[in-house]
């Protein structure tokens, strides 16, 4: 497969990133994005509202990027963890991922400390790499 533009991948990852899927043609390099509403295709409401869309990604032509089950959102926290400098923050953030809740207690944690940016920077080039996977 052909190298995919960066700001694909970047609008792909964000993308999934909402919850959406995003289906892509690498031929035509078309990208269309489709809310993830747990596959209710049949639905009358949907159909009408998307009904183009999801007739031209059933082309074979189109692959689909799902989003991020759980777990691997929870991954992704947790090498965002154990991958910065040992301190404080650090093991705040890896007893926050052993706690009821974890990523209500990470977001709280990230949200309110001077790595924000680095945590989105992180999640964004982790996001990336799903794309990539799923589009090889």
């Amino acid at each position: 497969m052909a190298k995919i533009k960066p700001e694909i991948l970047n609008e792909i990852a964000q993308q999934i990133d909402c919850g959406n899927k995003a289906y892509y043609n690498p031929k035509s390099e078309e990208l269309i994005c489709i809310p993830n509403f747990n596959d209710h295709y049949e639905e009358e409401e949907f159909k009408e509202f998307l009904g183009e869309e999801i007739e031209k990604v059933e082309d074979p032509e189109f692959q689909c990027i799902t989003p991020l089950e759980s777990w691997e959102s929870f991954e992704i926290m947790e090498n965002f963890a154990y991958q910065l400098n040992e301190g404080l923050f650090k093991n705040r953030l890896i007893e926050a991922l052993s706690k009821r809740k974890p990523f209500r207690h990470f977001k709280h944690l990230v949200d309110h400390s001077d790595f924000r940016q680095d945590w989105f920077d992180f999640k964004q080039k982790e996001l990336e790499k799903h794309v990539e996977r799923q589009l090889i």
